[in-house]
């Protein structure tokens, strides 16, 4: 029933939208136990606001602190609770913390509140379907590191190599030579020298000249 007069909350709370007297099975109960079957509904009134907030008391008395709370918002199912329960007119709410099962006295009282509570479960399942959404991701091309590490060239590399190539066989035809010209500066720090083995280094070769010119000198 819609919760109005003397029923109303303090004014800081929020604006409850409905209400009413429900037995609720204690919390925890395992009803695929048949020892725990057979424990006893507690009598509670249900209060539950217009930002989702269930809550039940001892009584309806608005000074009345609630014994439990139950977030409607992250509702994920209410359901016909009386296969697991063995009792008439009872729903099961189910979120990611827990489970409640209430029972009201009649039918009427019981649809009454699934009309309400399931108005929470249907937006729920929208958001979810909306965070779902995942915006298409555009098309981009591999960075260079992620070409190295897969094999790949990179497409102006190519494309150089190709322009290259190219100029190459037109300076052929037109009978030109094309033999690389290679520009060295010594910009190493002085120091000993490496050659690879059977290879003779500049300086080596300014040496040999040196030897020759004398050798031409005294013969």
């Amino acid at each position: 029933m819609p919760l109005t007069g003397p029923n109303c909350p303090l004014p800081f709370q929020a604006k409850p939208v409905y209400a009413g007297w429900l037995c609720l099975a204690p919390v925890g109960t395992d009803f695929d136990n048949p020892m725990q079957r057979s424990r006893k509904w507690q009598r509670r009134f249900f209060i539950l606001y217009e930002r989702g907030s269930l809550t039940y008391a001892l009584d309806e008395l608005p000074s009345t602190l609630p014994q439990g709370t139950v977030n409607m918002n992250l509702c994920t199912n209410v359901t016909d609770a009386e296969p697991r329960t063995g009792q008439r007119n009872a729903l099961c709410i189910v979120t990611p913390a827990q489970e409640i099962f209430i029972r009201g006295e009649n039918k009427e009282i019981i649809n009454g509140w699934c009309e309400q509570l399931t108005v929470y479960l249907r937006t729920n399942k929208q958001n979810q379907k909306k965070k779902r959404k995942v915006d298409p991701v555009t098309n981009q091309d591999p960075s260079p590191a992620k070409m190295a590490a897969t094999g790949q060239s990179c497409p102006a590399s190519e494309a150089g190599s190709t322009d290259s190539h190219h100029w190459q066989e037109e300076l052929h035809a037109a009978g030109l030579d094309v033999t690389p010209v290679w520009t060295v500066t010594n910009t190493d720090p002085p120091g000993p020298e490496w050659t690879p083995e059977g290879e003779v280094s500049l300086p080596q070769i300014k040496t040999i000249e040196k030897k020759k010119e004398t050798a031409d000198w005294f013969s």
